[in-house]
């Protein structure tokens, strides 16, 4: 596990980085679970899905899912803003919210009243 971290860390090759993080996902997910990521890890991996190689992203994305499917990191969202909100009430306002589902949960936002902009 160490070794593989640390070509995570090291190695240049998006071919190569790709094929570590598969074997990280099994490595650290899989039946035959052998060790826990680390904060380390949970950043590193975070990075990945801002390359700008394809494989890559979908290779972190995927060992990501898994991590927060099995309750080894938490995900926090915070939503920014909305805009082009469509008017749904007489005064030519709404209120918006937000839904979100992830594996057969959901959670919902707050009510922001009267706006077309939250």
């Amino acid at each position: 596990y160490m070794e593989l971290k640390v070509l995570l860390f090291t190695e240049k090759d998006p071919k190569v980085q790709v094929a570590i993080l598969h074997a990280l996902e099994s490595f650290v997910l899989g039946l035959d679970r052998v060790a826990t990521p680390d904060q380390d890890m949970v950043e590193e991996i975070t990075s990945r899905l801002r390359s700008e190689n394809e494989e890559e992203q979908e290779a972190a994305a995927s060992v990501m899912a898994q991590m927060i499917t099995q309750d080894y990191i938490d995900l926090s969202v915070h939503v920014h803003e909305g805009r082009y909100l469509p008017q749904s009430d007489s005064w030519g306002y709404c209120d918006p919210f937000v839904v979100l589902k992830l594996n057969g949960q959901e959670h919902k936002s707050s009510i922001e009243r009267n706006t077309l902009s939250p």
